[in-house]
């Protein structure tokens, strides 16, 4: 990915002042940048690459740090992830033809979502928990069988 092509870095992340949560802006549209939260993993990791390729080969990530301070996010994360197949969104989360309604399909797949409806390309409607057992009923329960949930004719999904 050609991460200085104007396509490859369209977007920027930030956070709203009023709802304090995740935004979606427009990076050549809106004066957004000083606000840039840090959610773009992929262009983060190609600029660290590049510093790192023009640095001693032989010096310490701490060194490294030191001088390039601007990476010390994405050094974080590396270490976090690195053994972790399906620990980092491996696409470009600021290009102009990513979809955040994809991002949000698979975070909130993580916390029970399912039947999603979306509204936009940005929004979505779910459903959380459906077929999920009540806590009088987890005792009596396989709990192998809980990752999956019951469909309303009590056969698991294929």
């Amino acid at each position: 990915i050609d991460f200085e092509a104007a396509d490859a870095q369209a977007r920027v992340w930030y956070v709203s002042e009023e709802k304090l949560e995740p935004r979606l802006g427009e990076r050549f549209e809106e004066p957004l940048e000083p606000y840039e939260q840090p959610l773009s993993p992929g262009r983060d990791a190609a600029r660290m690459r590049r510093d790192l390729a023009a640095f001693d080969g032989k010096a310490s990530l701490g060194a490294f740090l030191l001088q390039h301070p601007e990476h010390r996010h994405m050094a974080r994360r590396l270490q976090q992830v690195s053994r972790l197949a399906y620990g980092e969104i491996r696409d470009n989360t600021i290009a102009a033809e990513m979809l955040p309604i994809d991002l949000l399909r698979c975070k909130l797949s993580f916390f029970g979502a399912t039947r999603f409806d979306p509204r936009s390309d940005r929004w979505l409607r779910i459903t959380m928990y459906k077929g999920a057992p009540f806590p009088d009923e987890l005792g009596a329960l396989d709990p192998d069988d809980l990752f999956y949930p019951q469909l309303a004719d009590g056969a698991a999904p294929q």
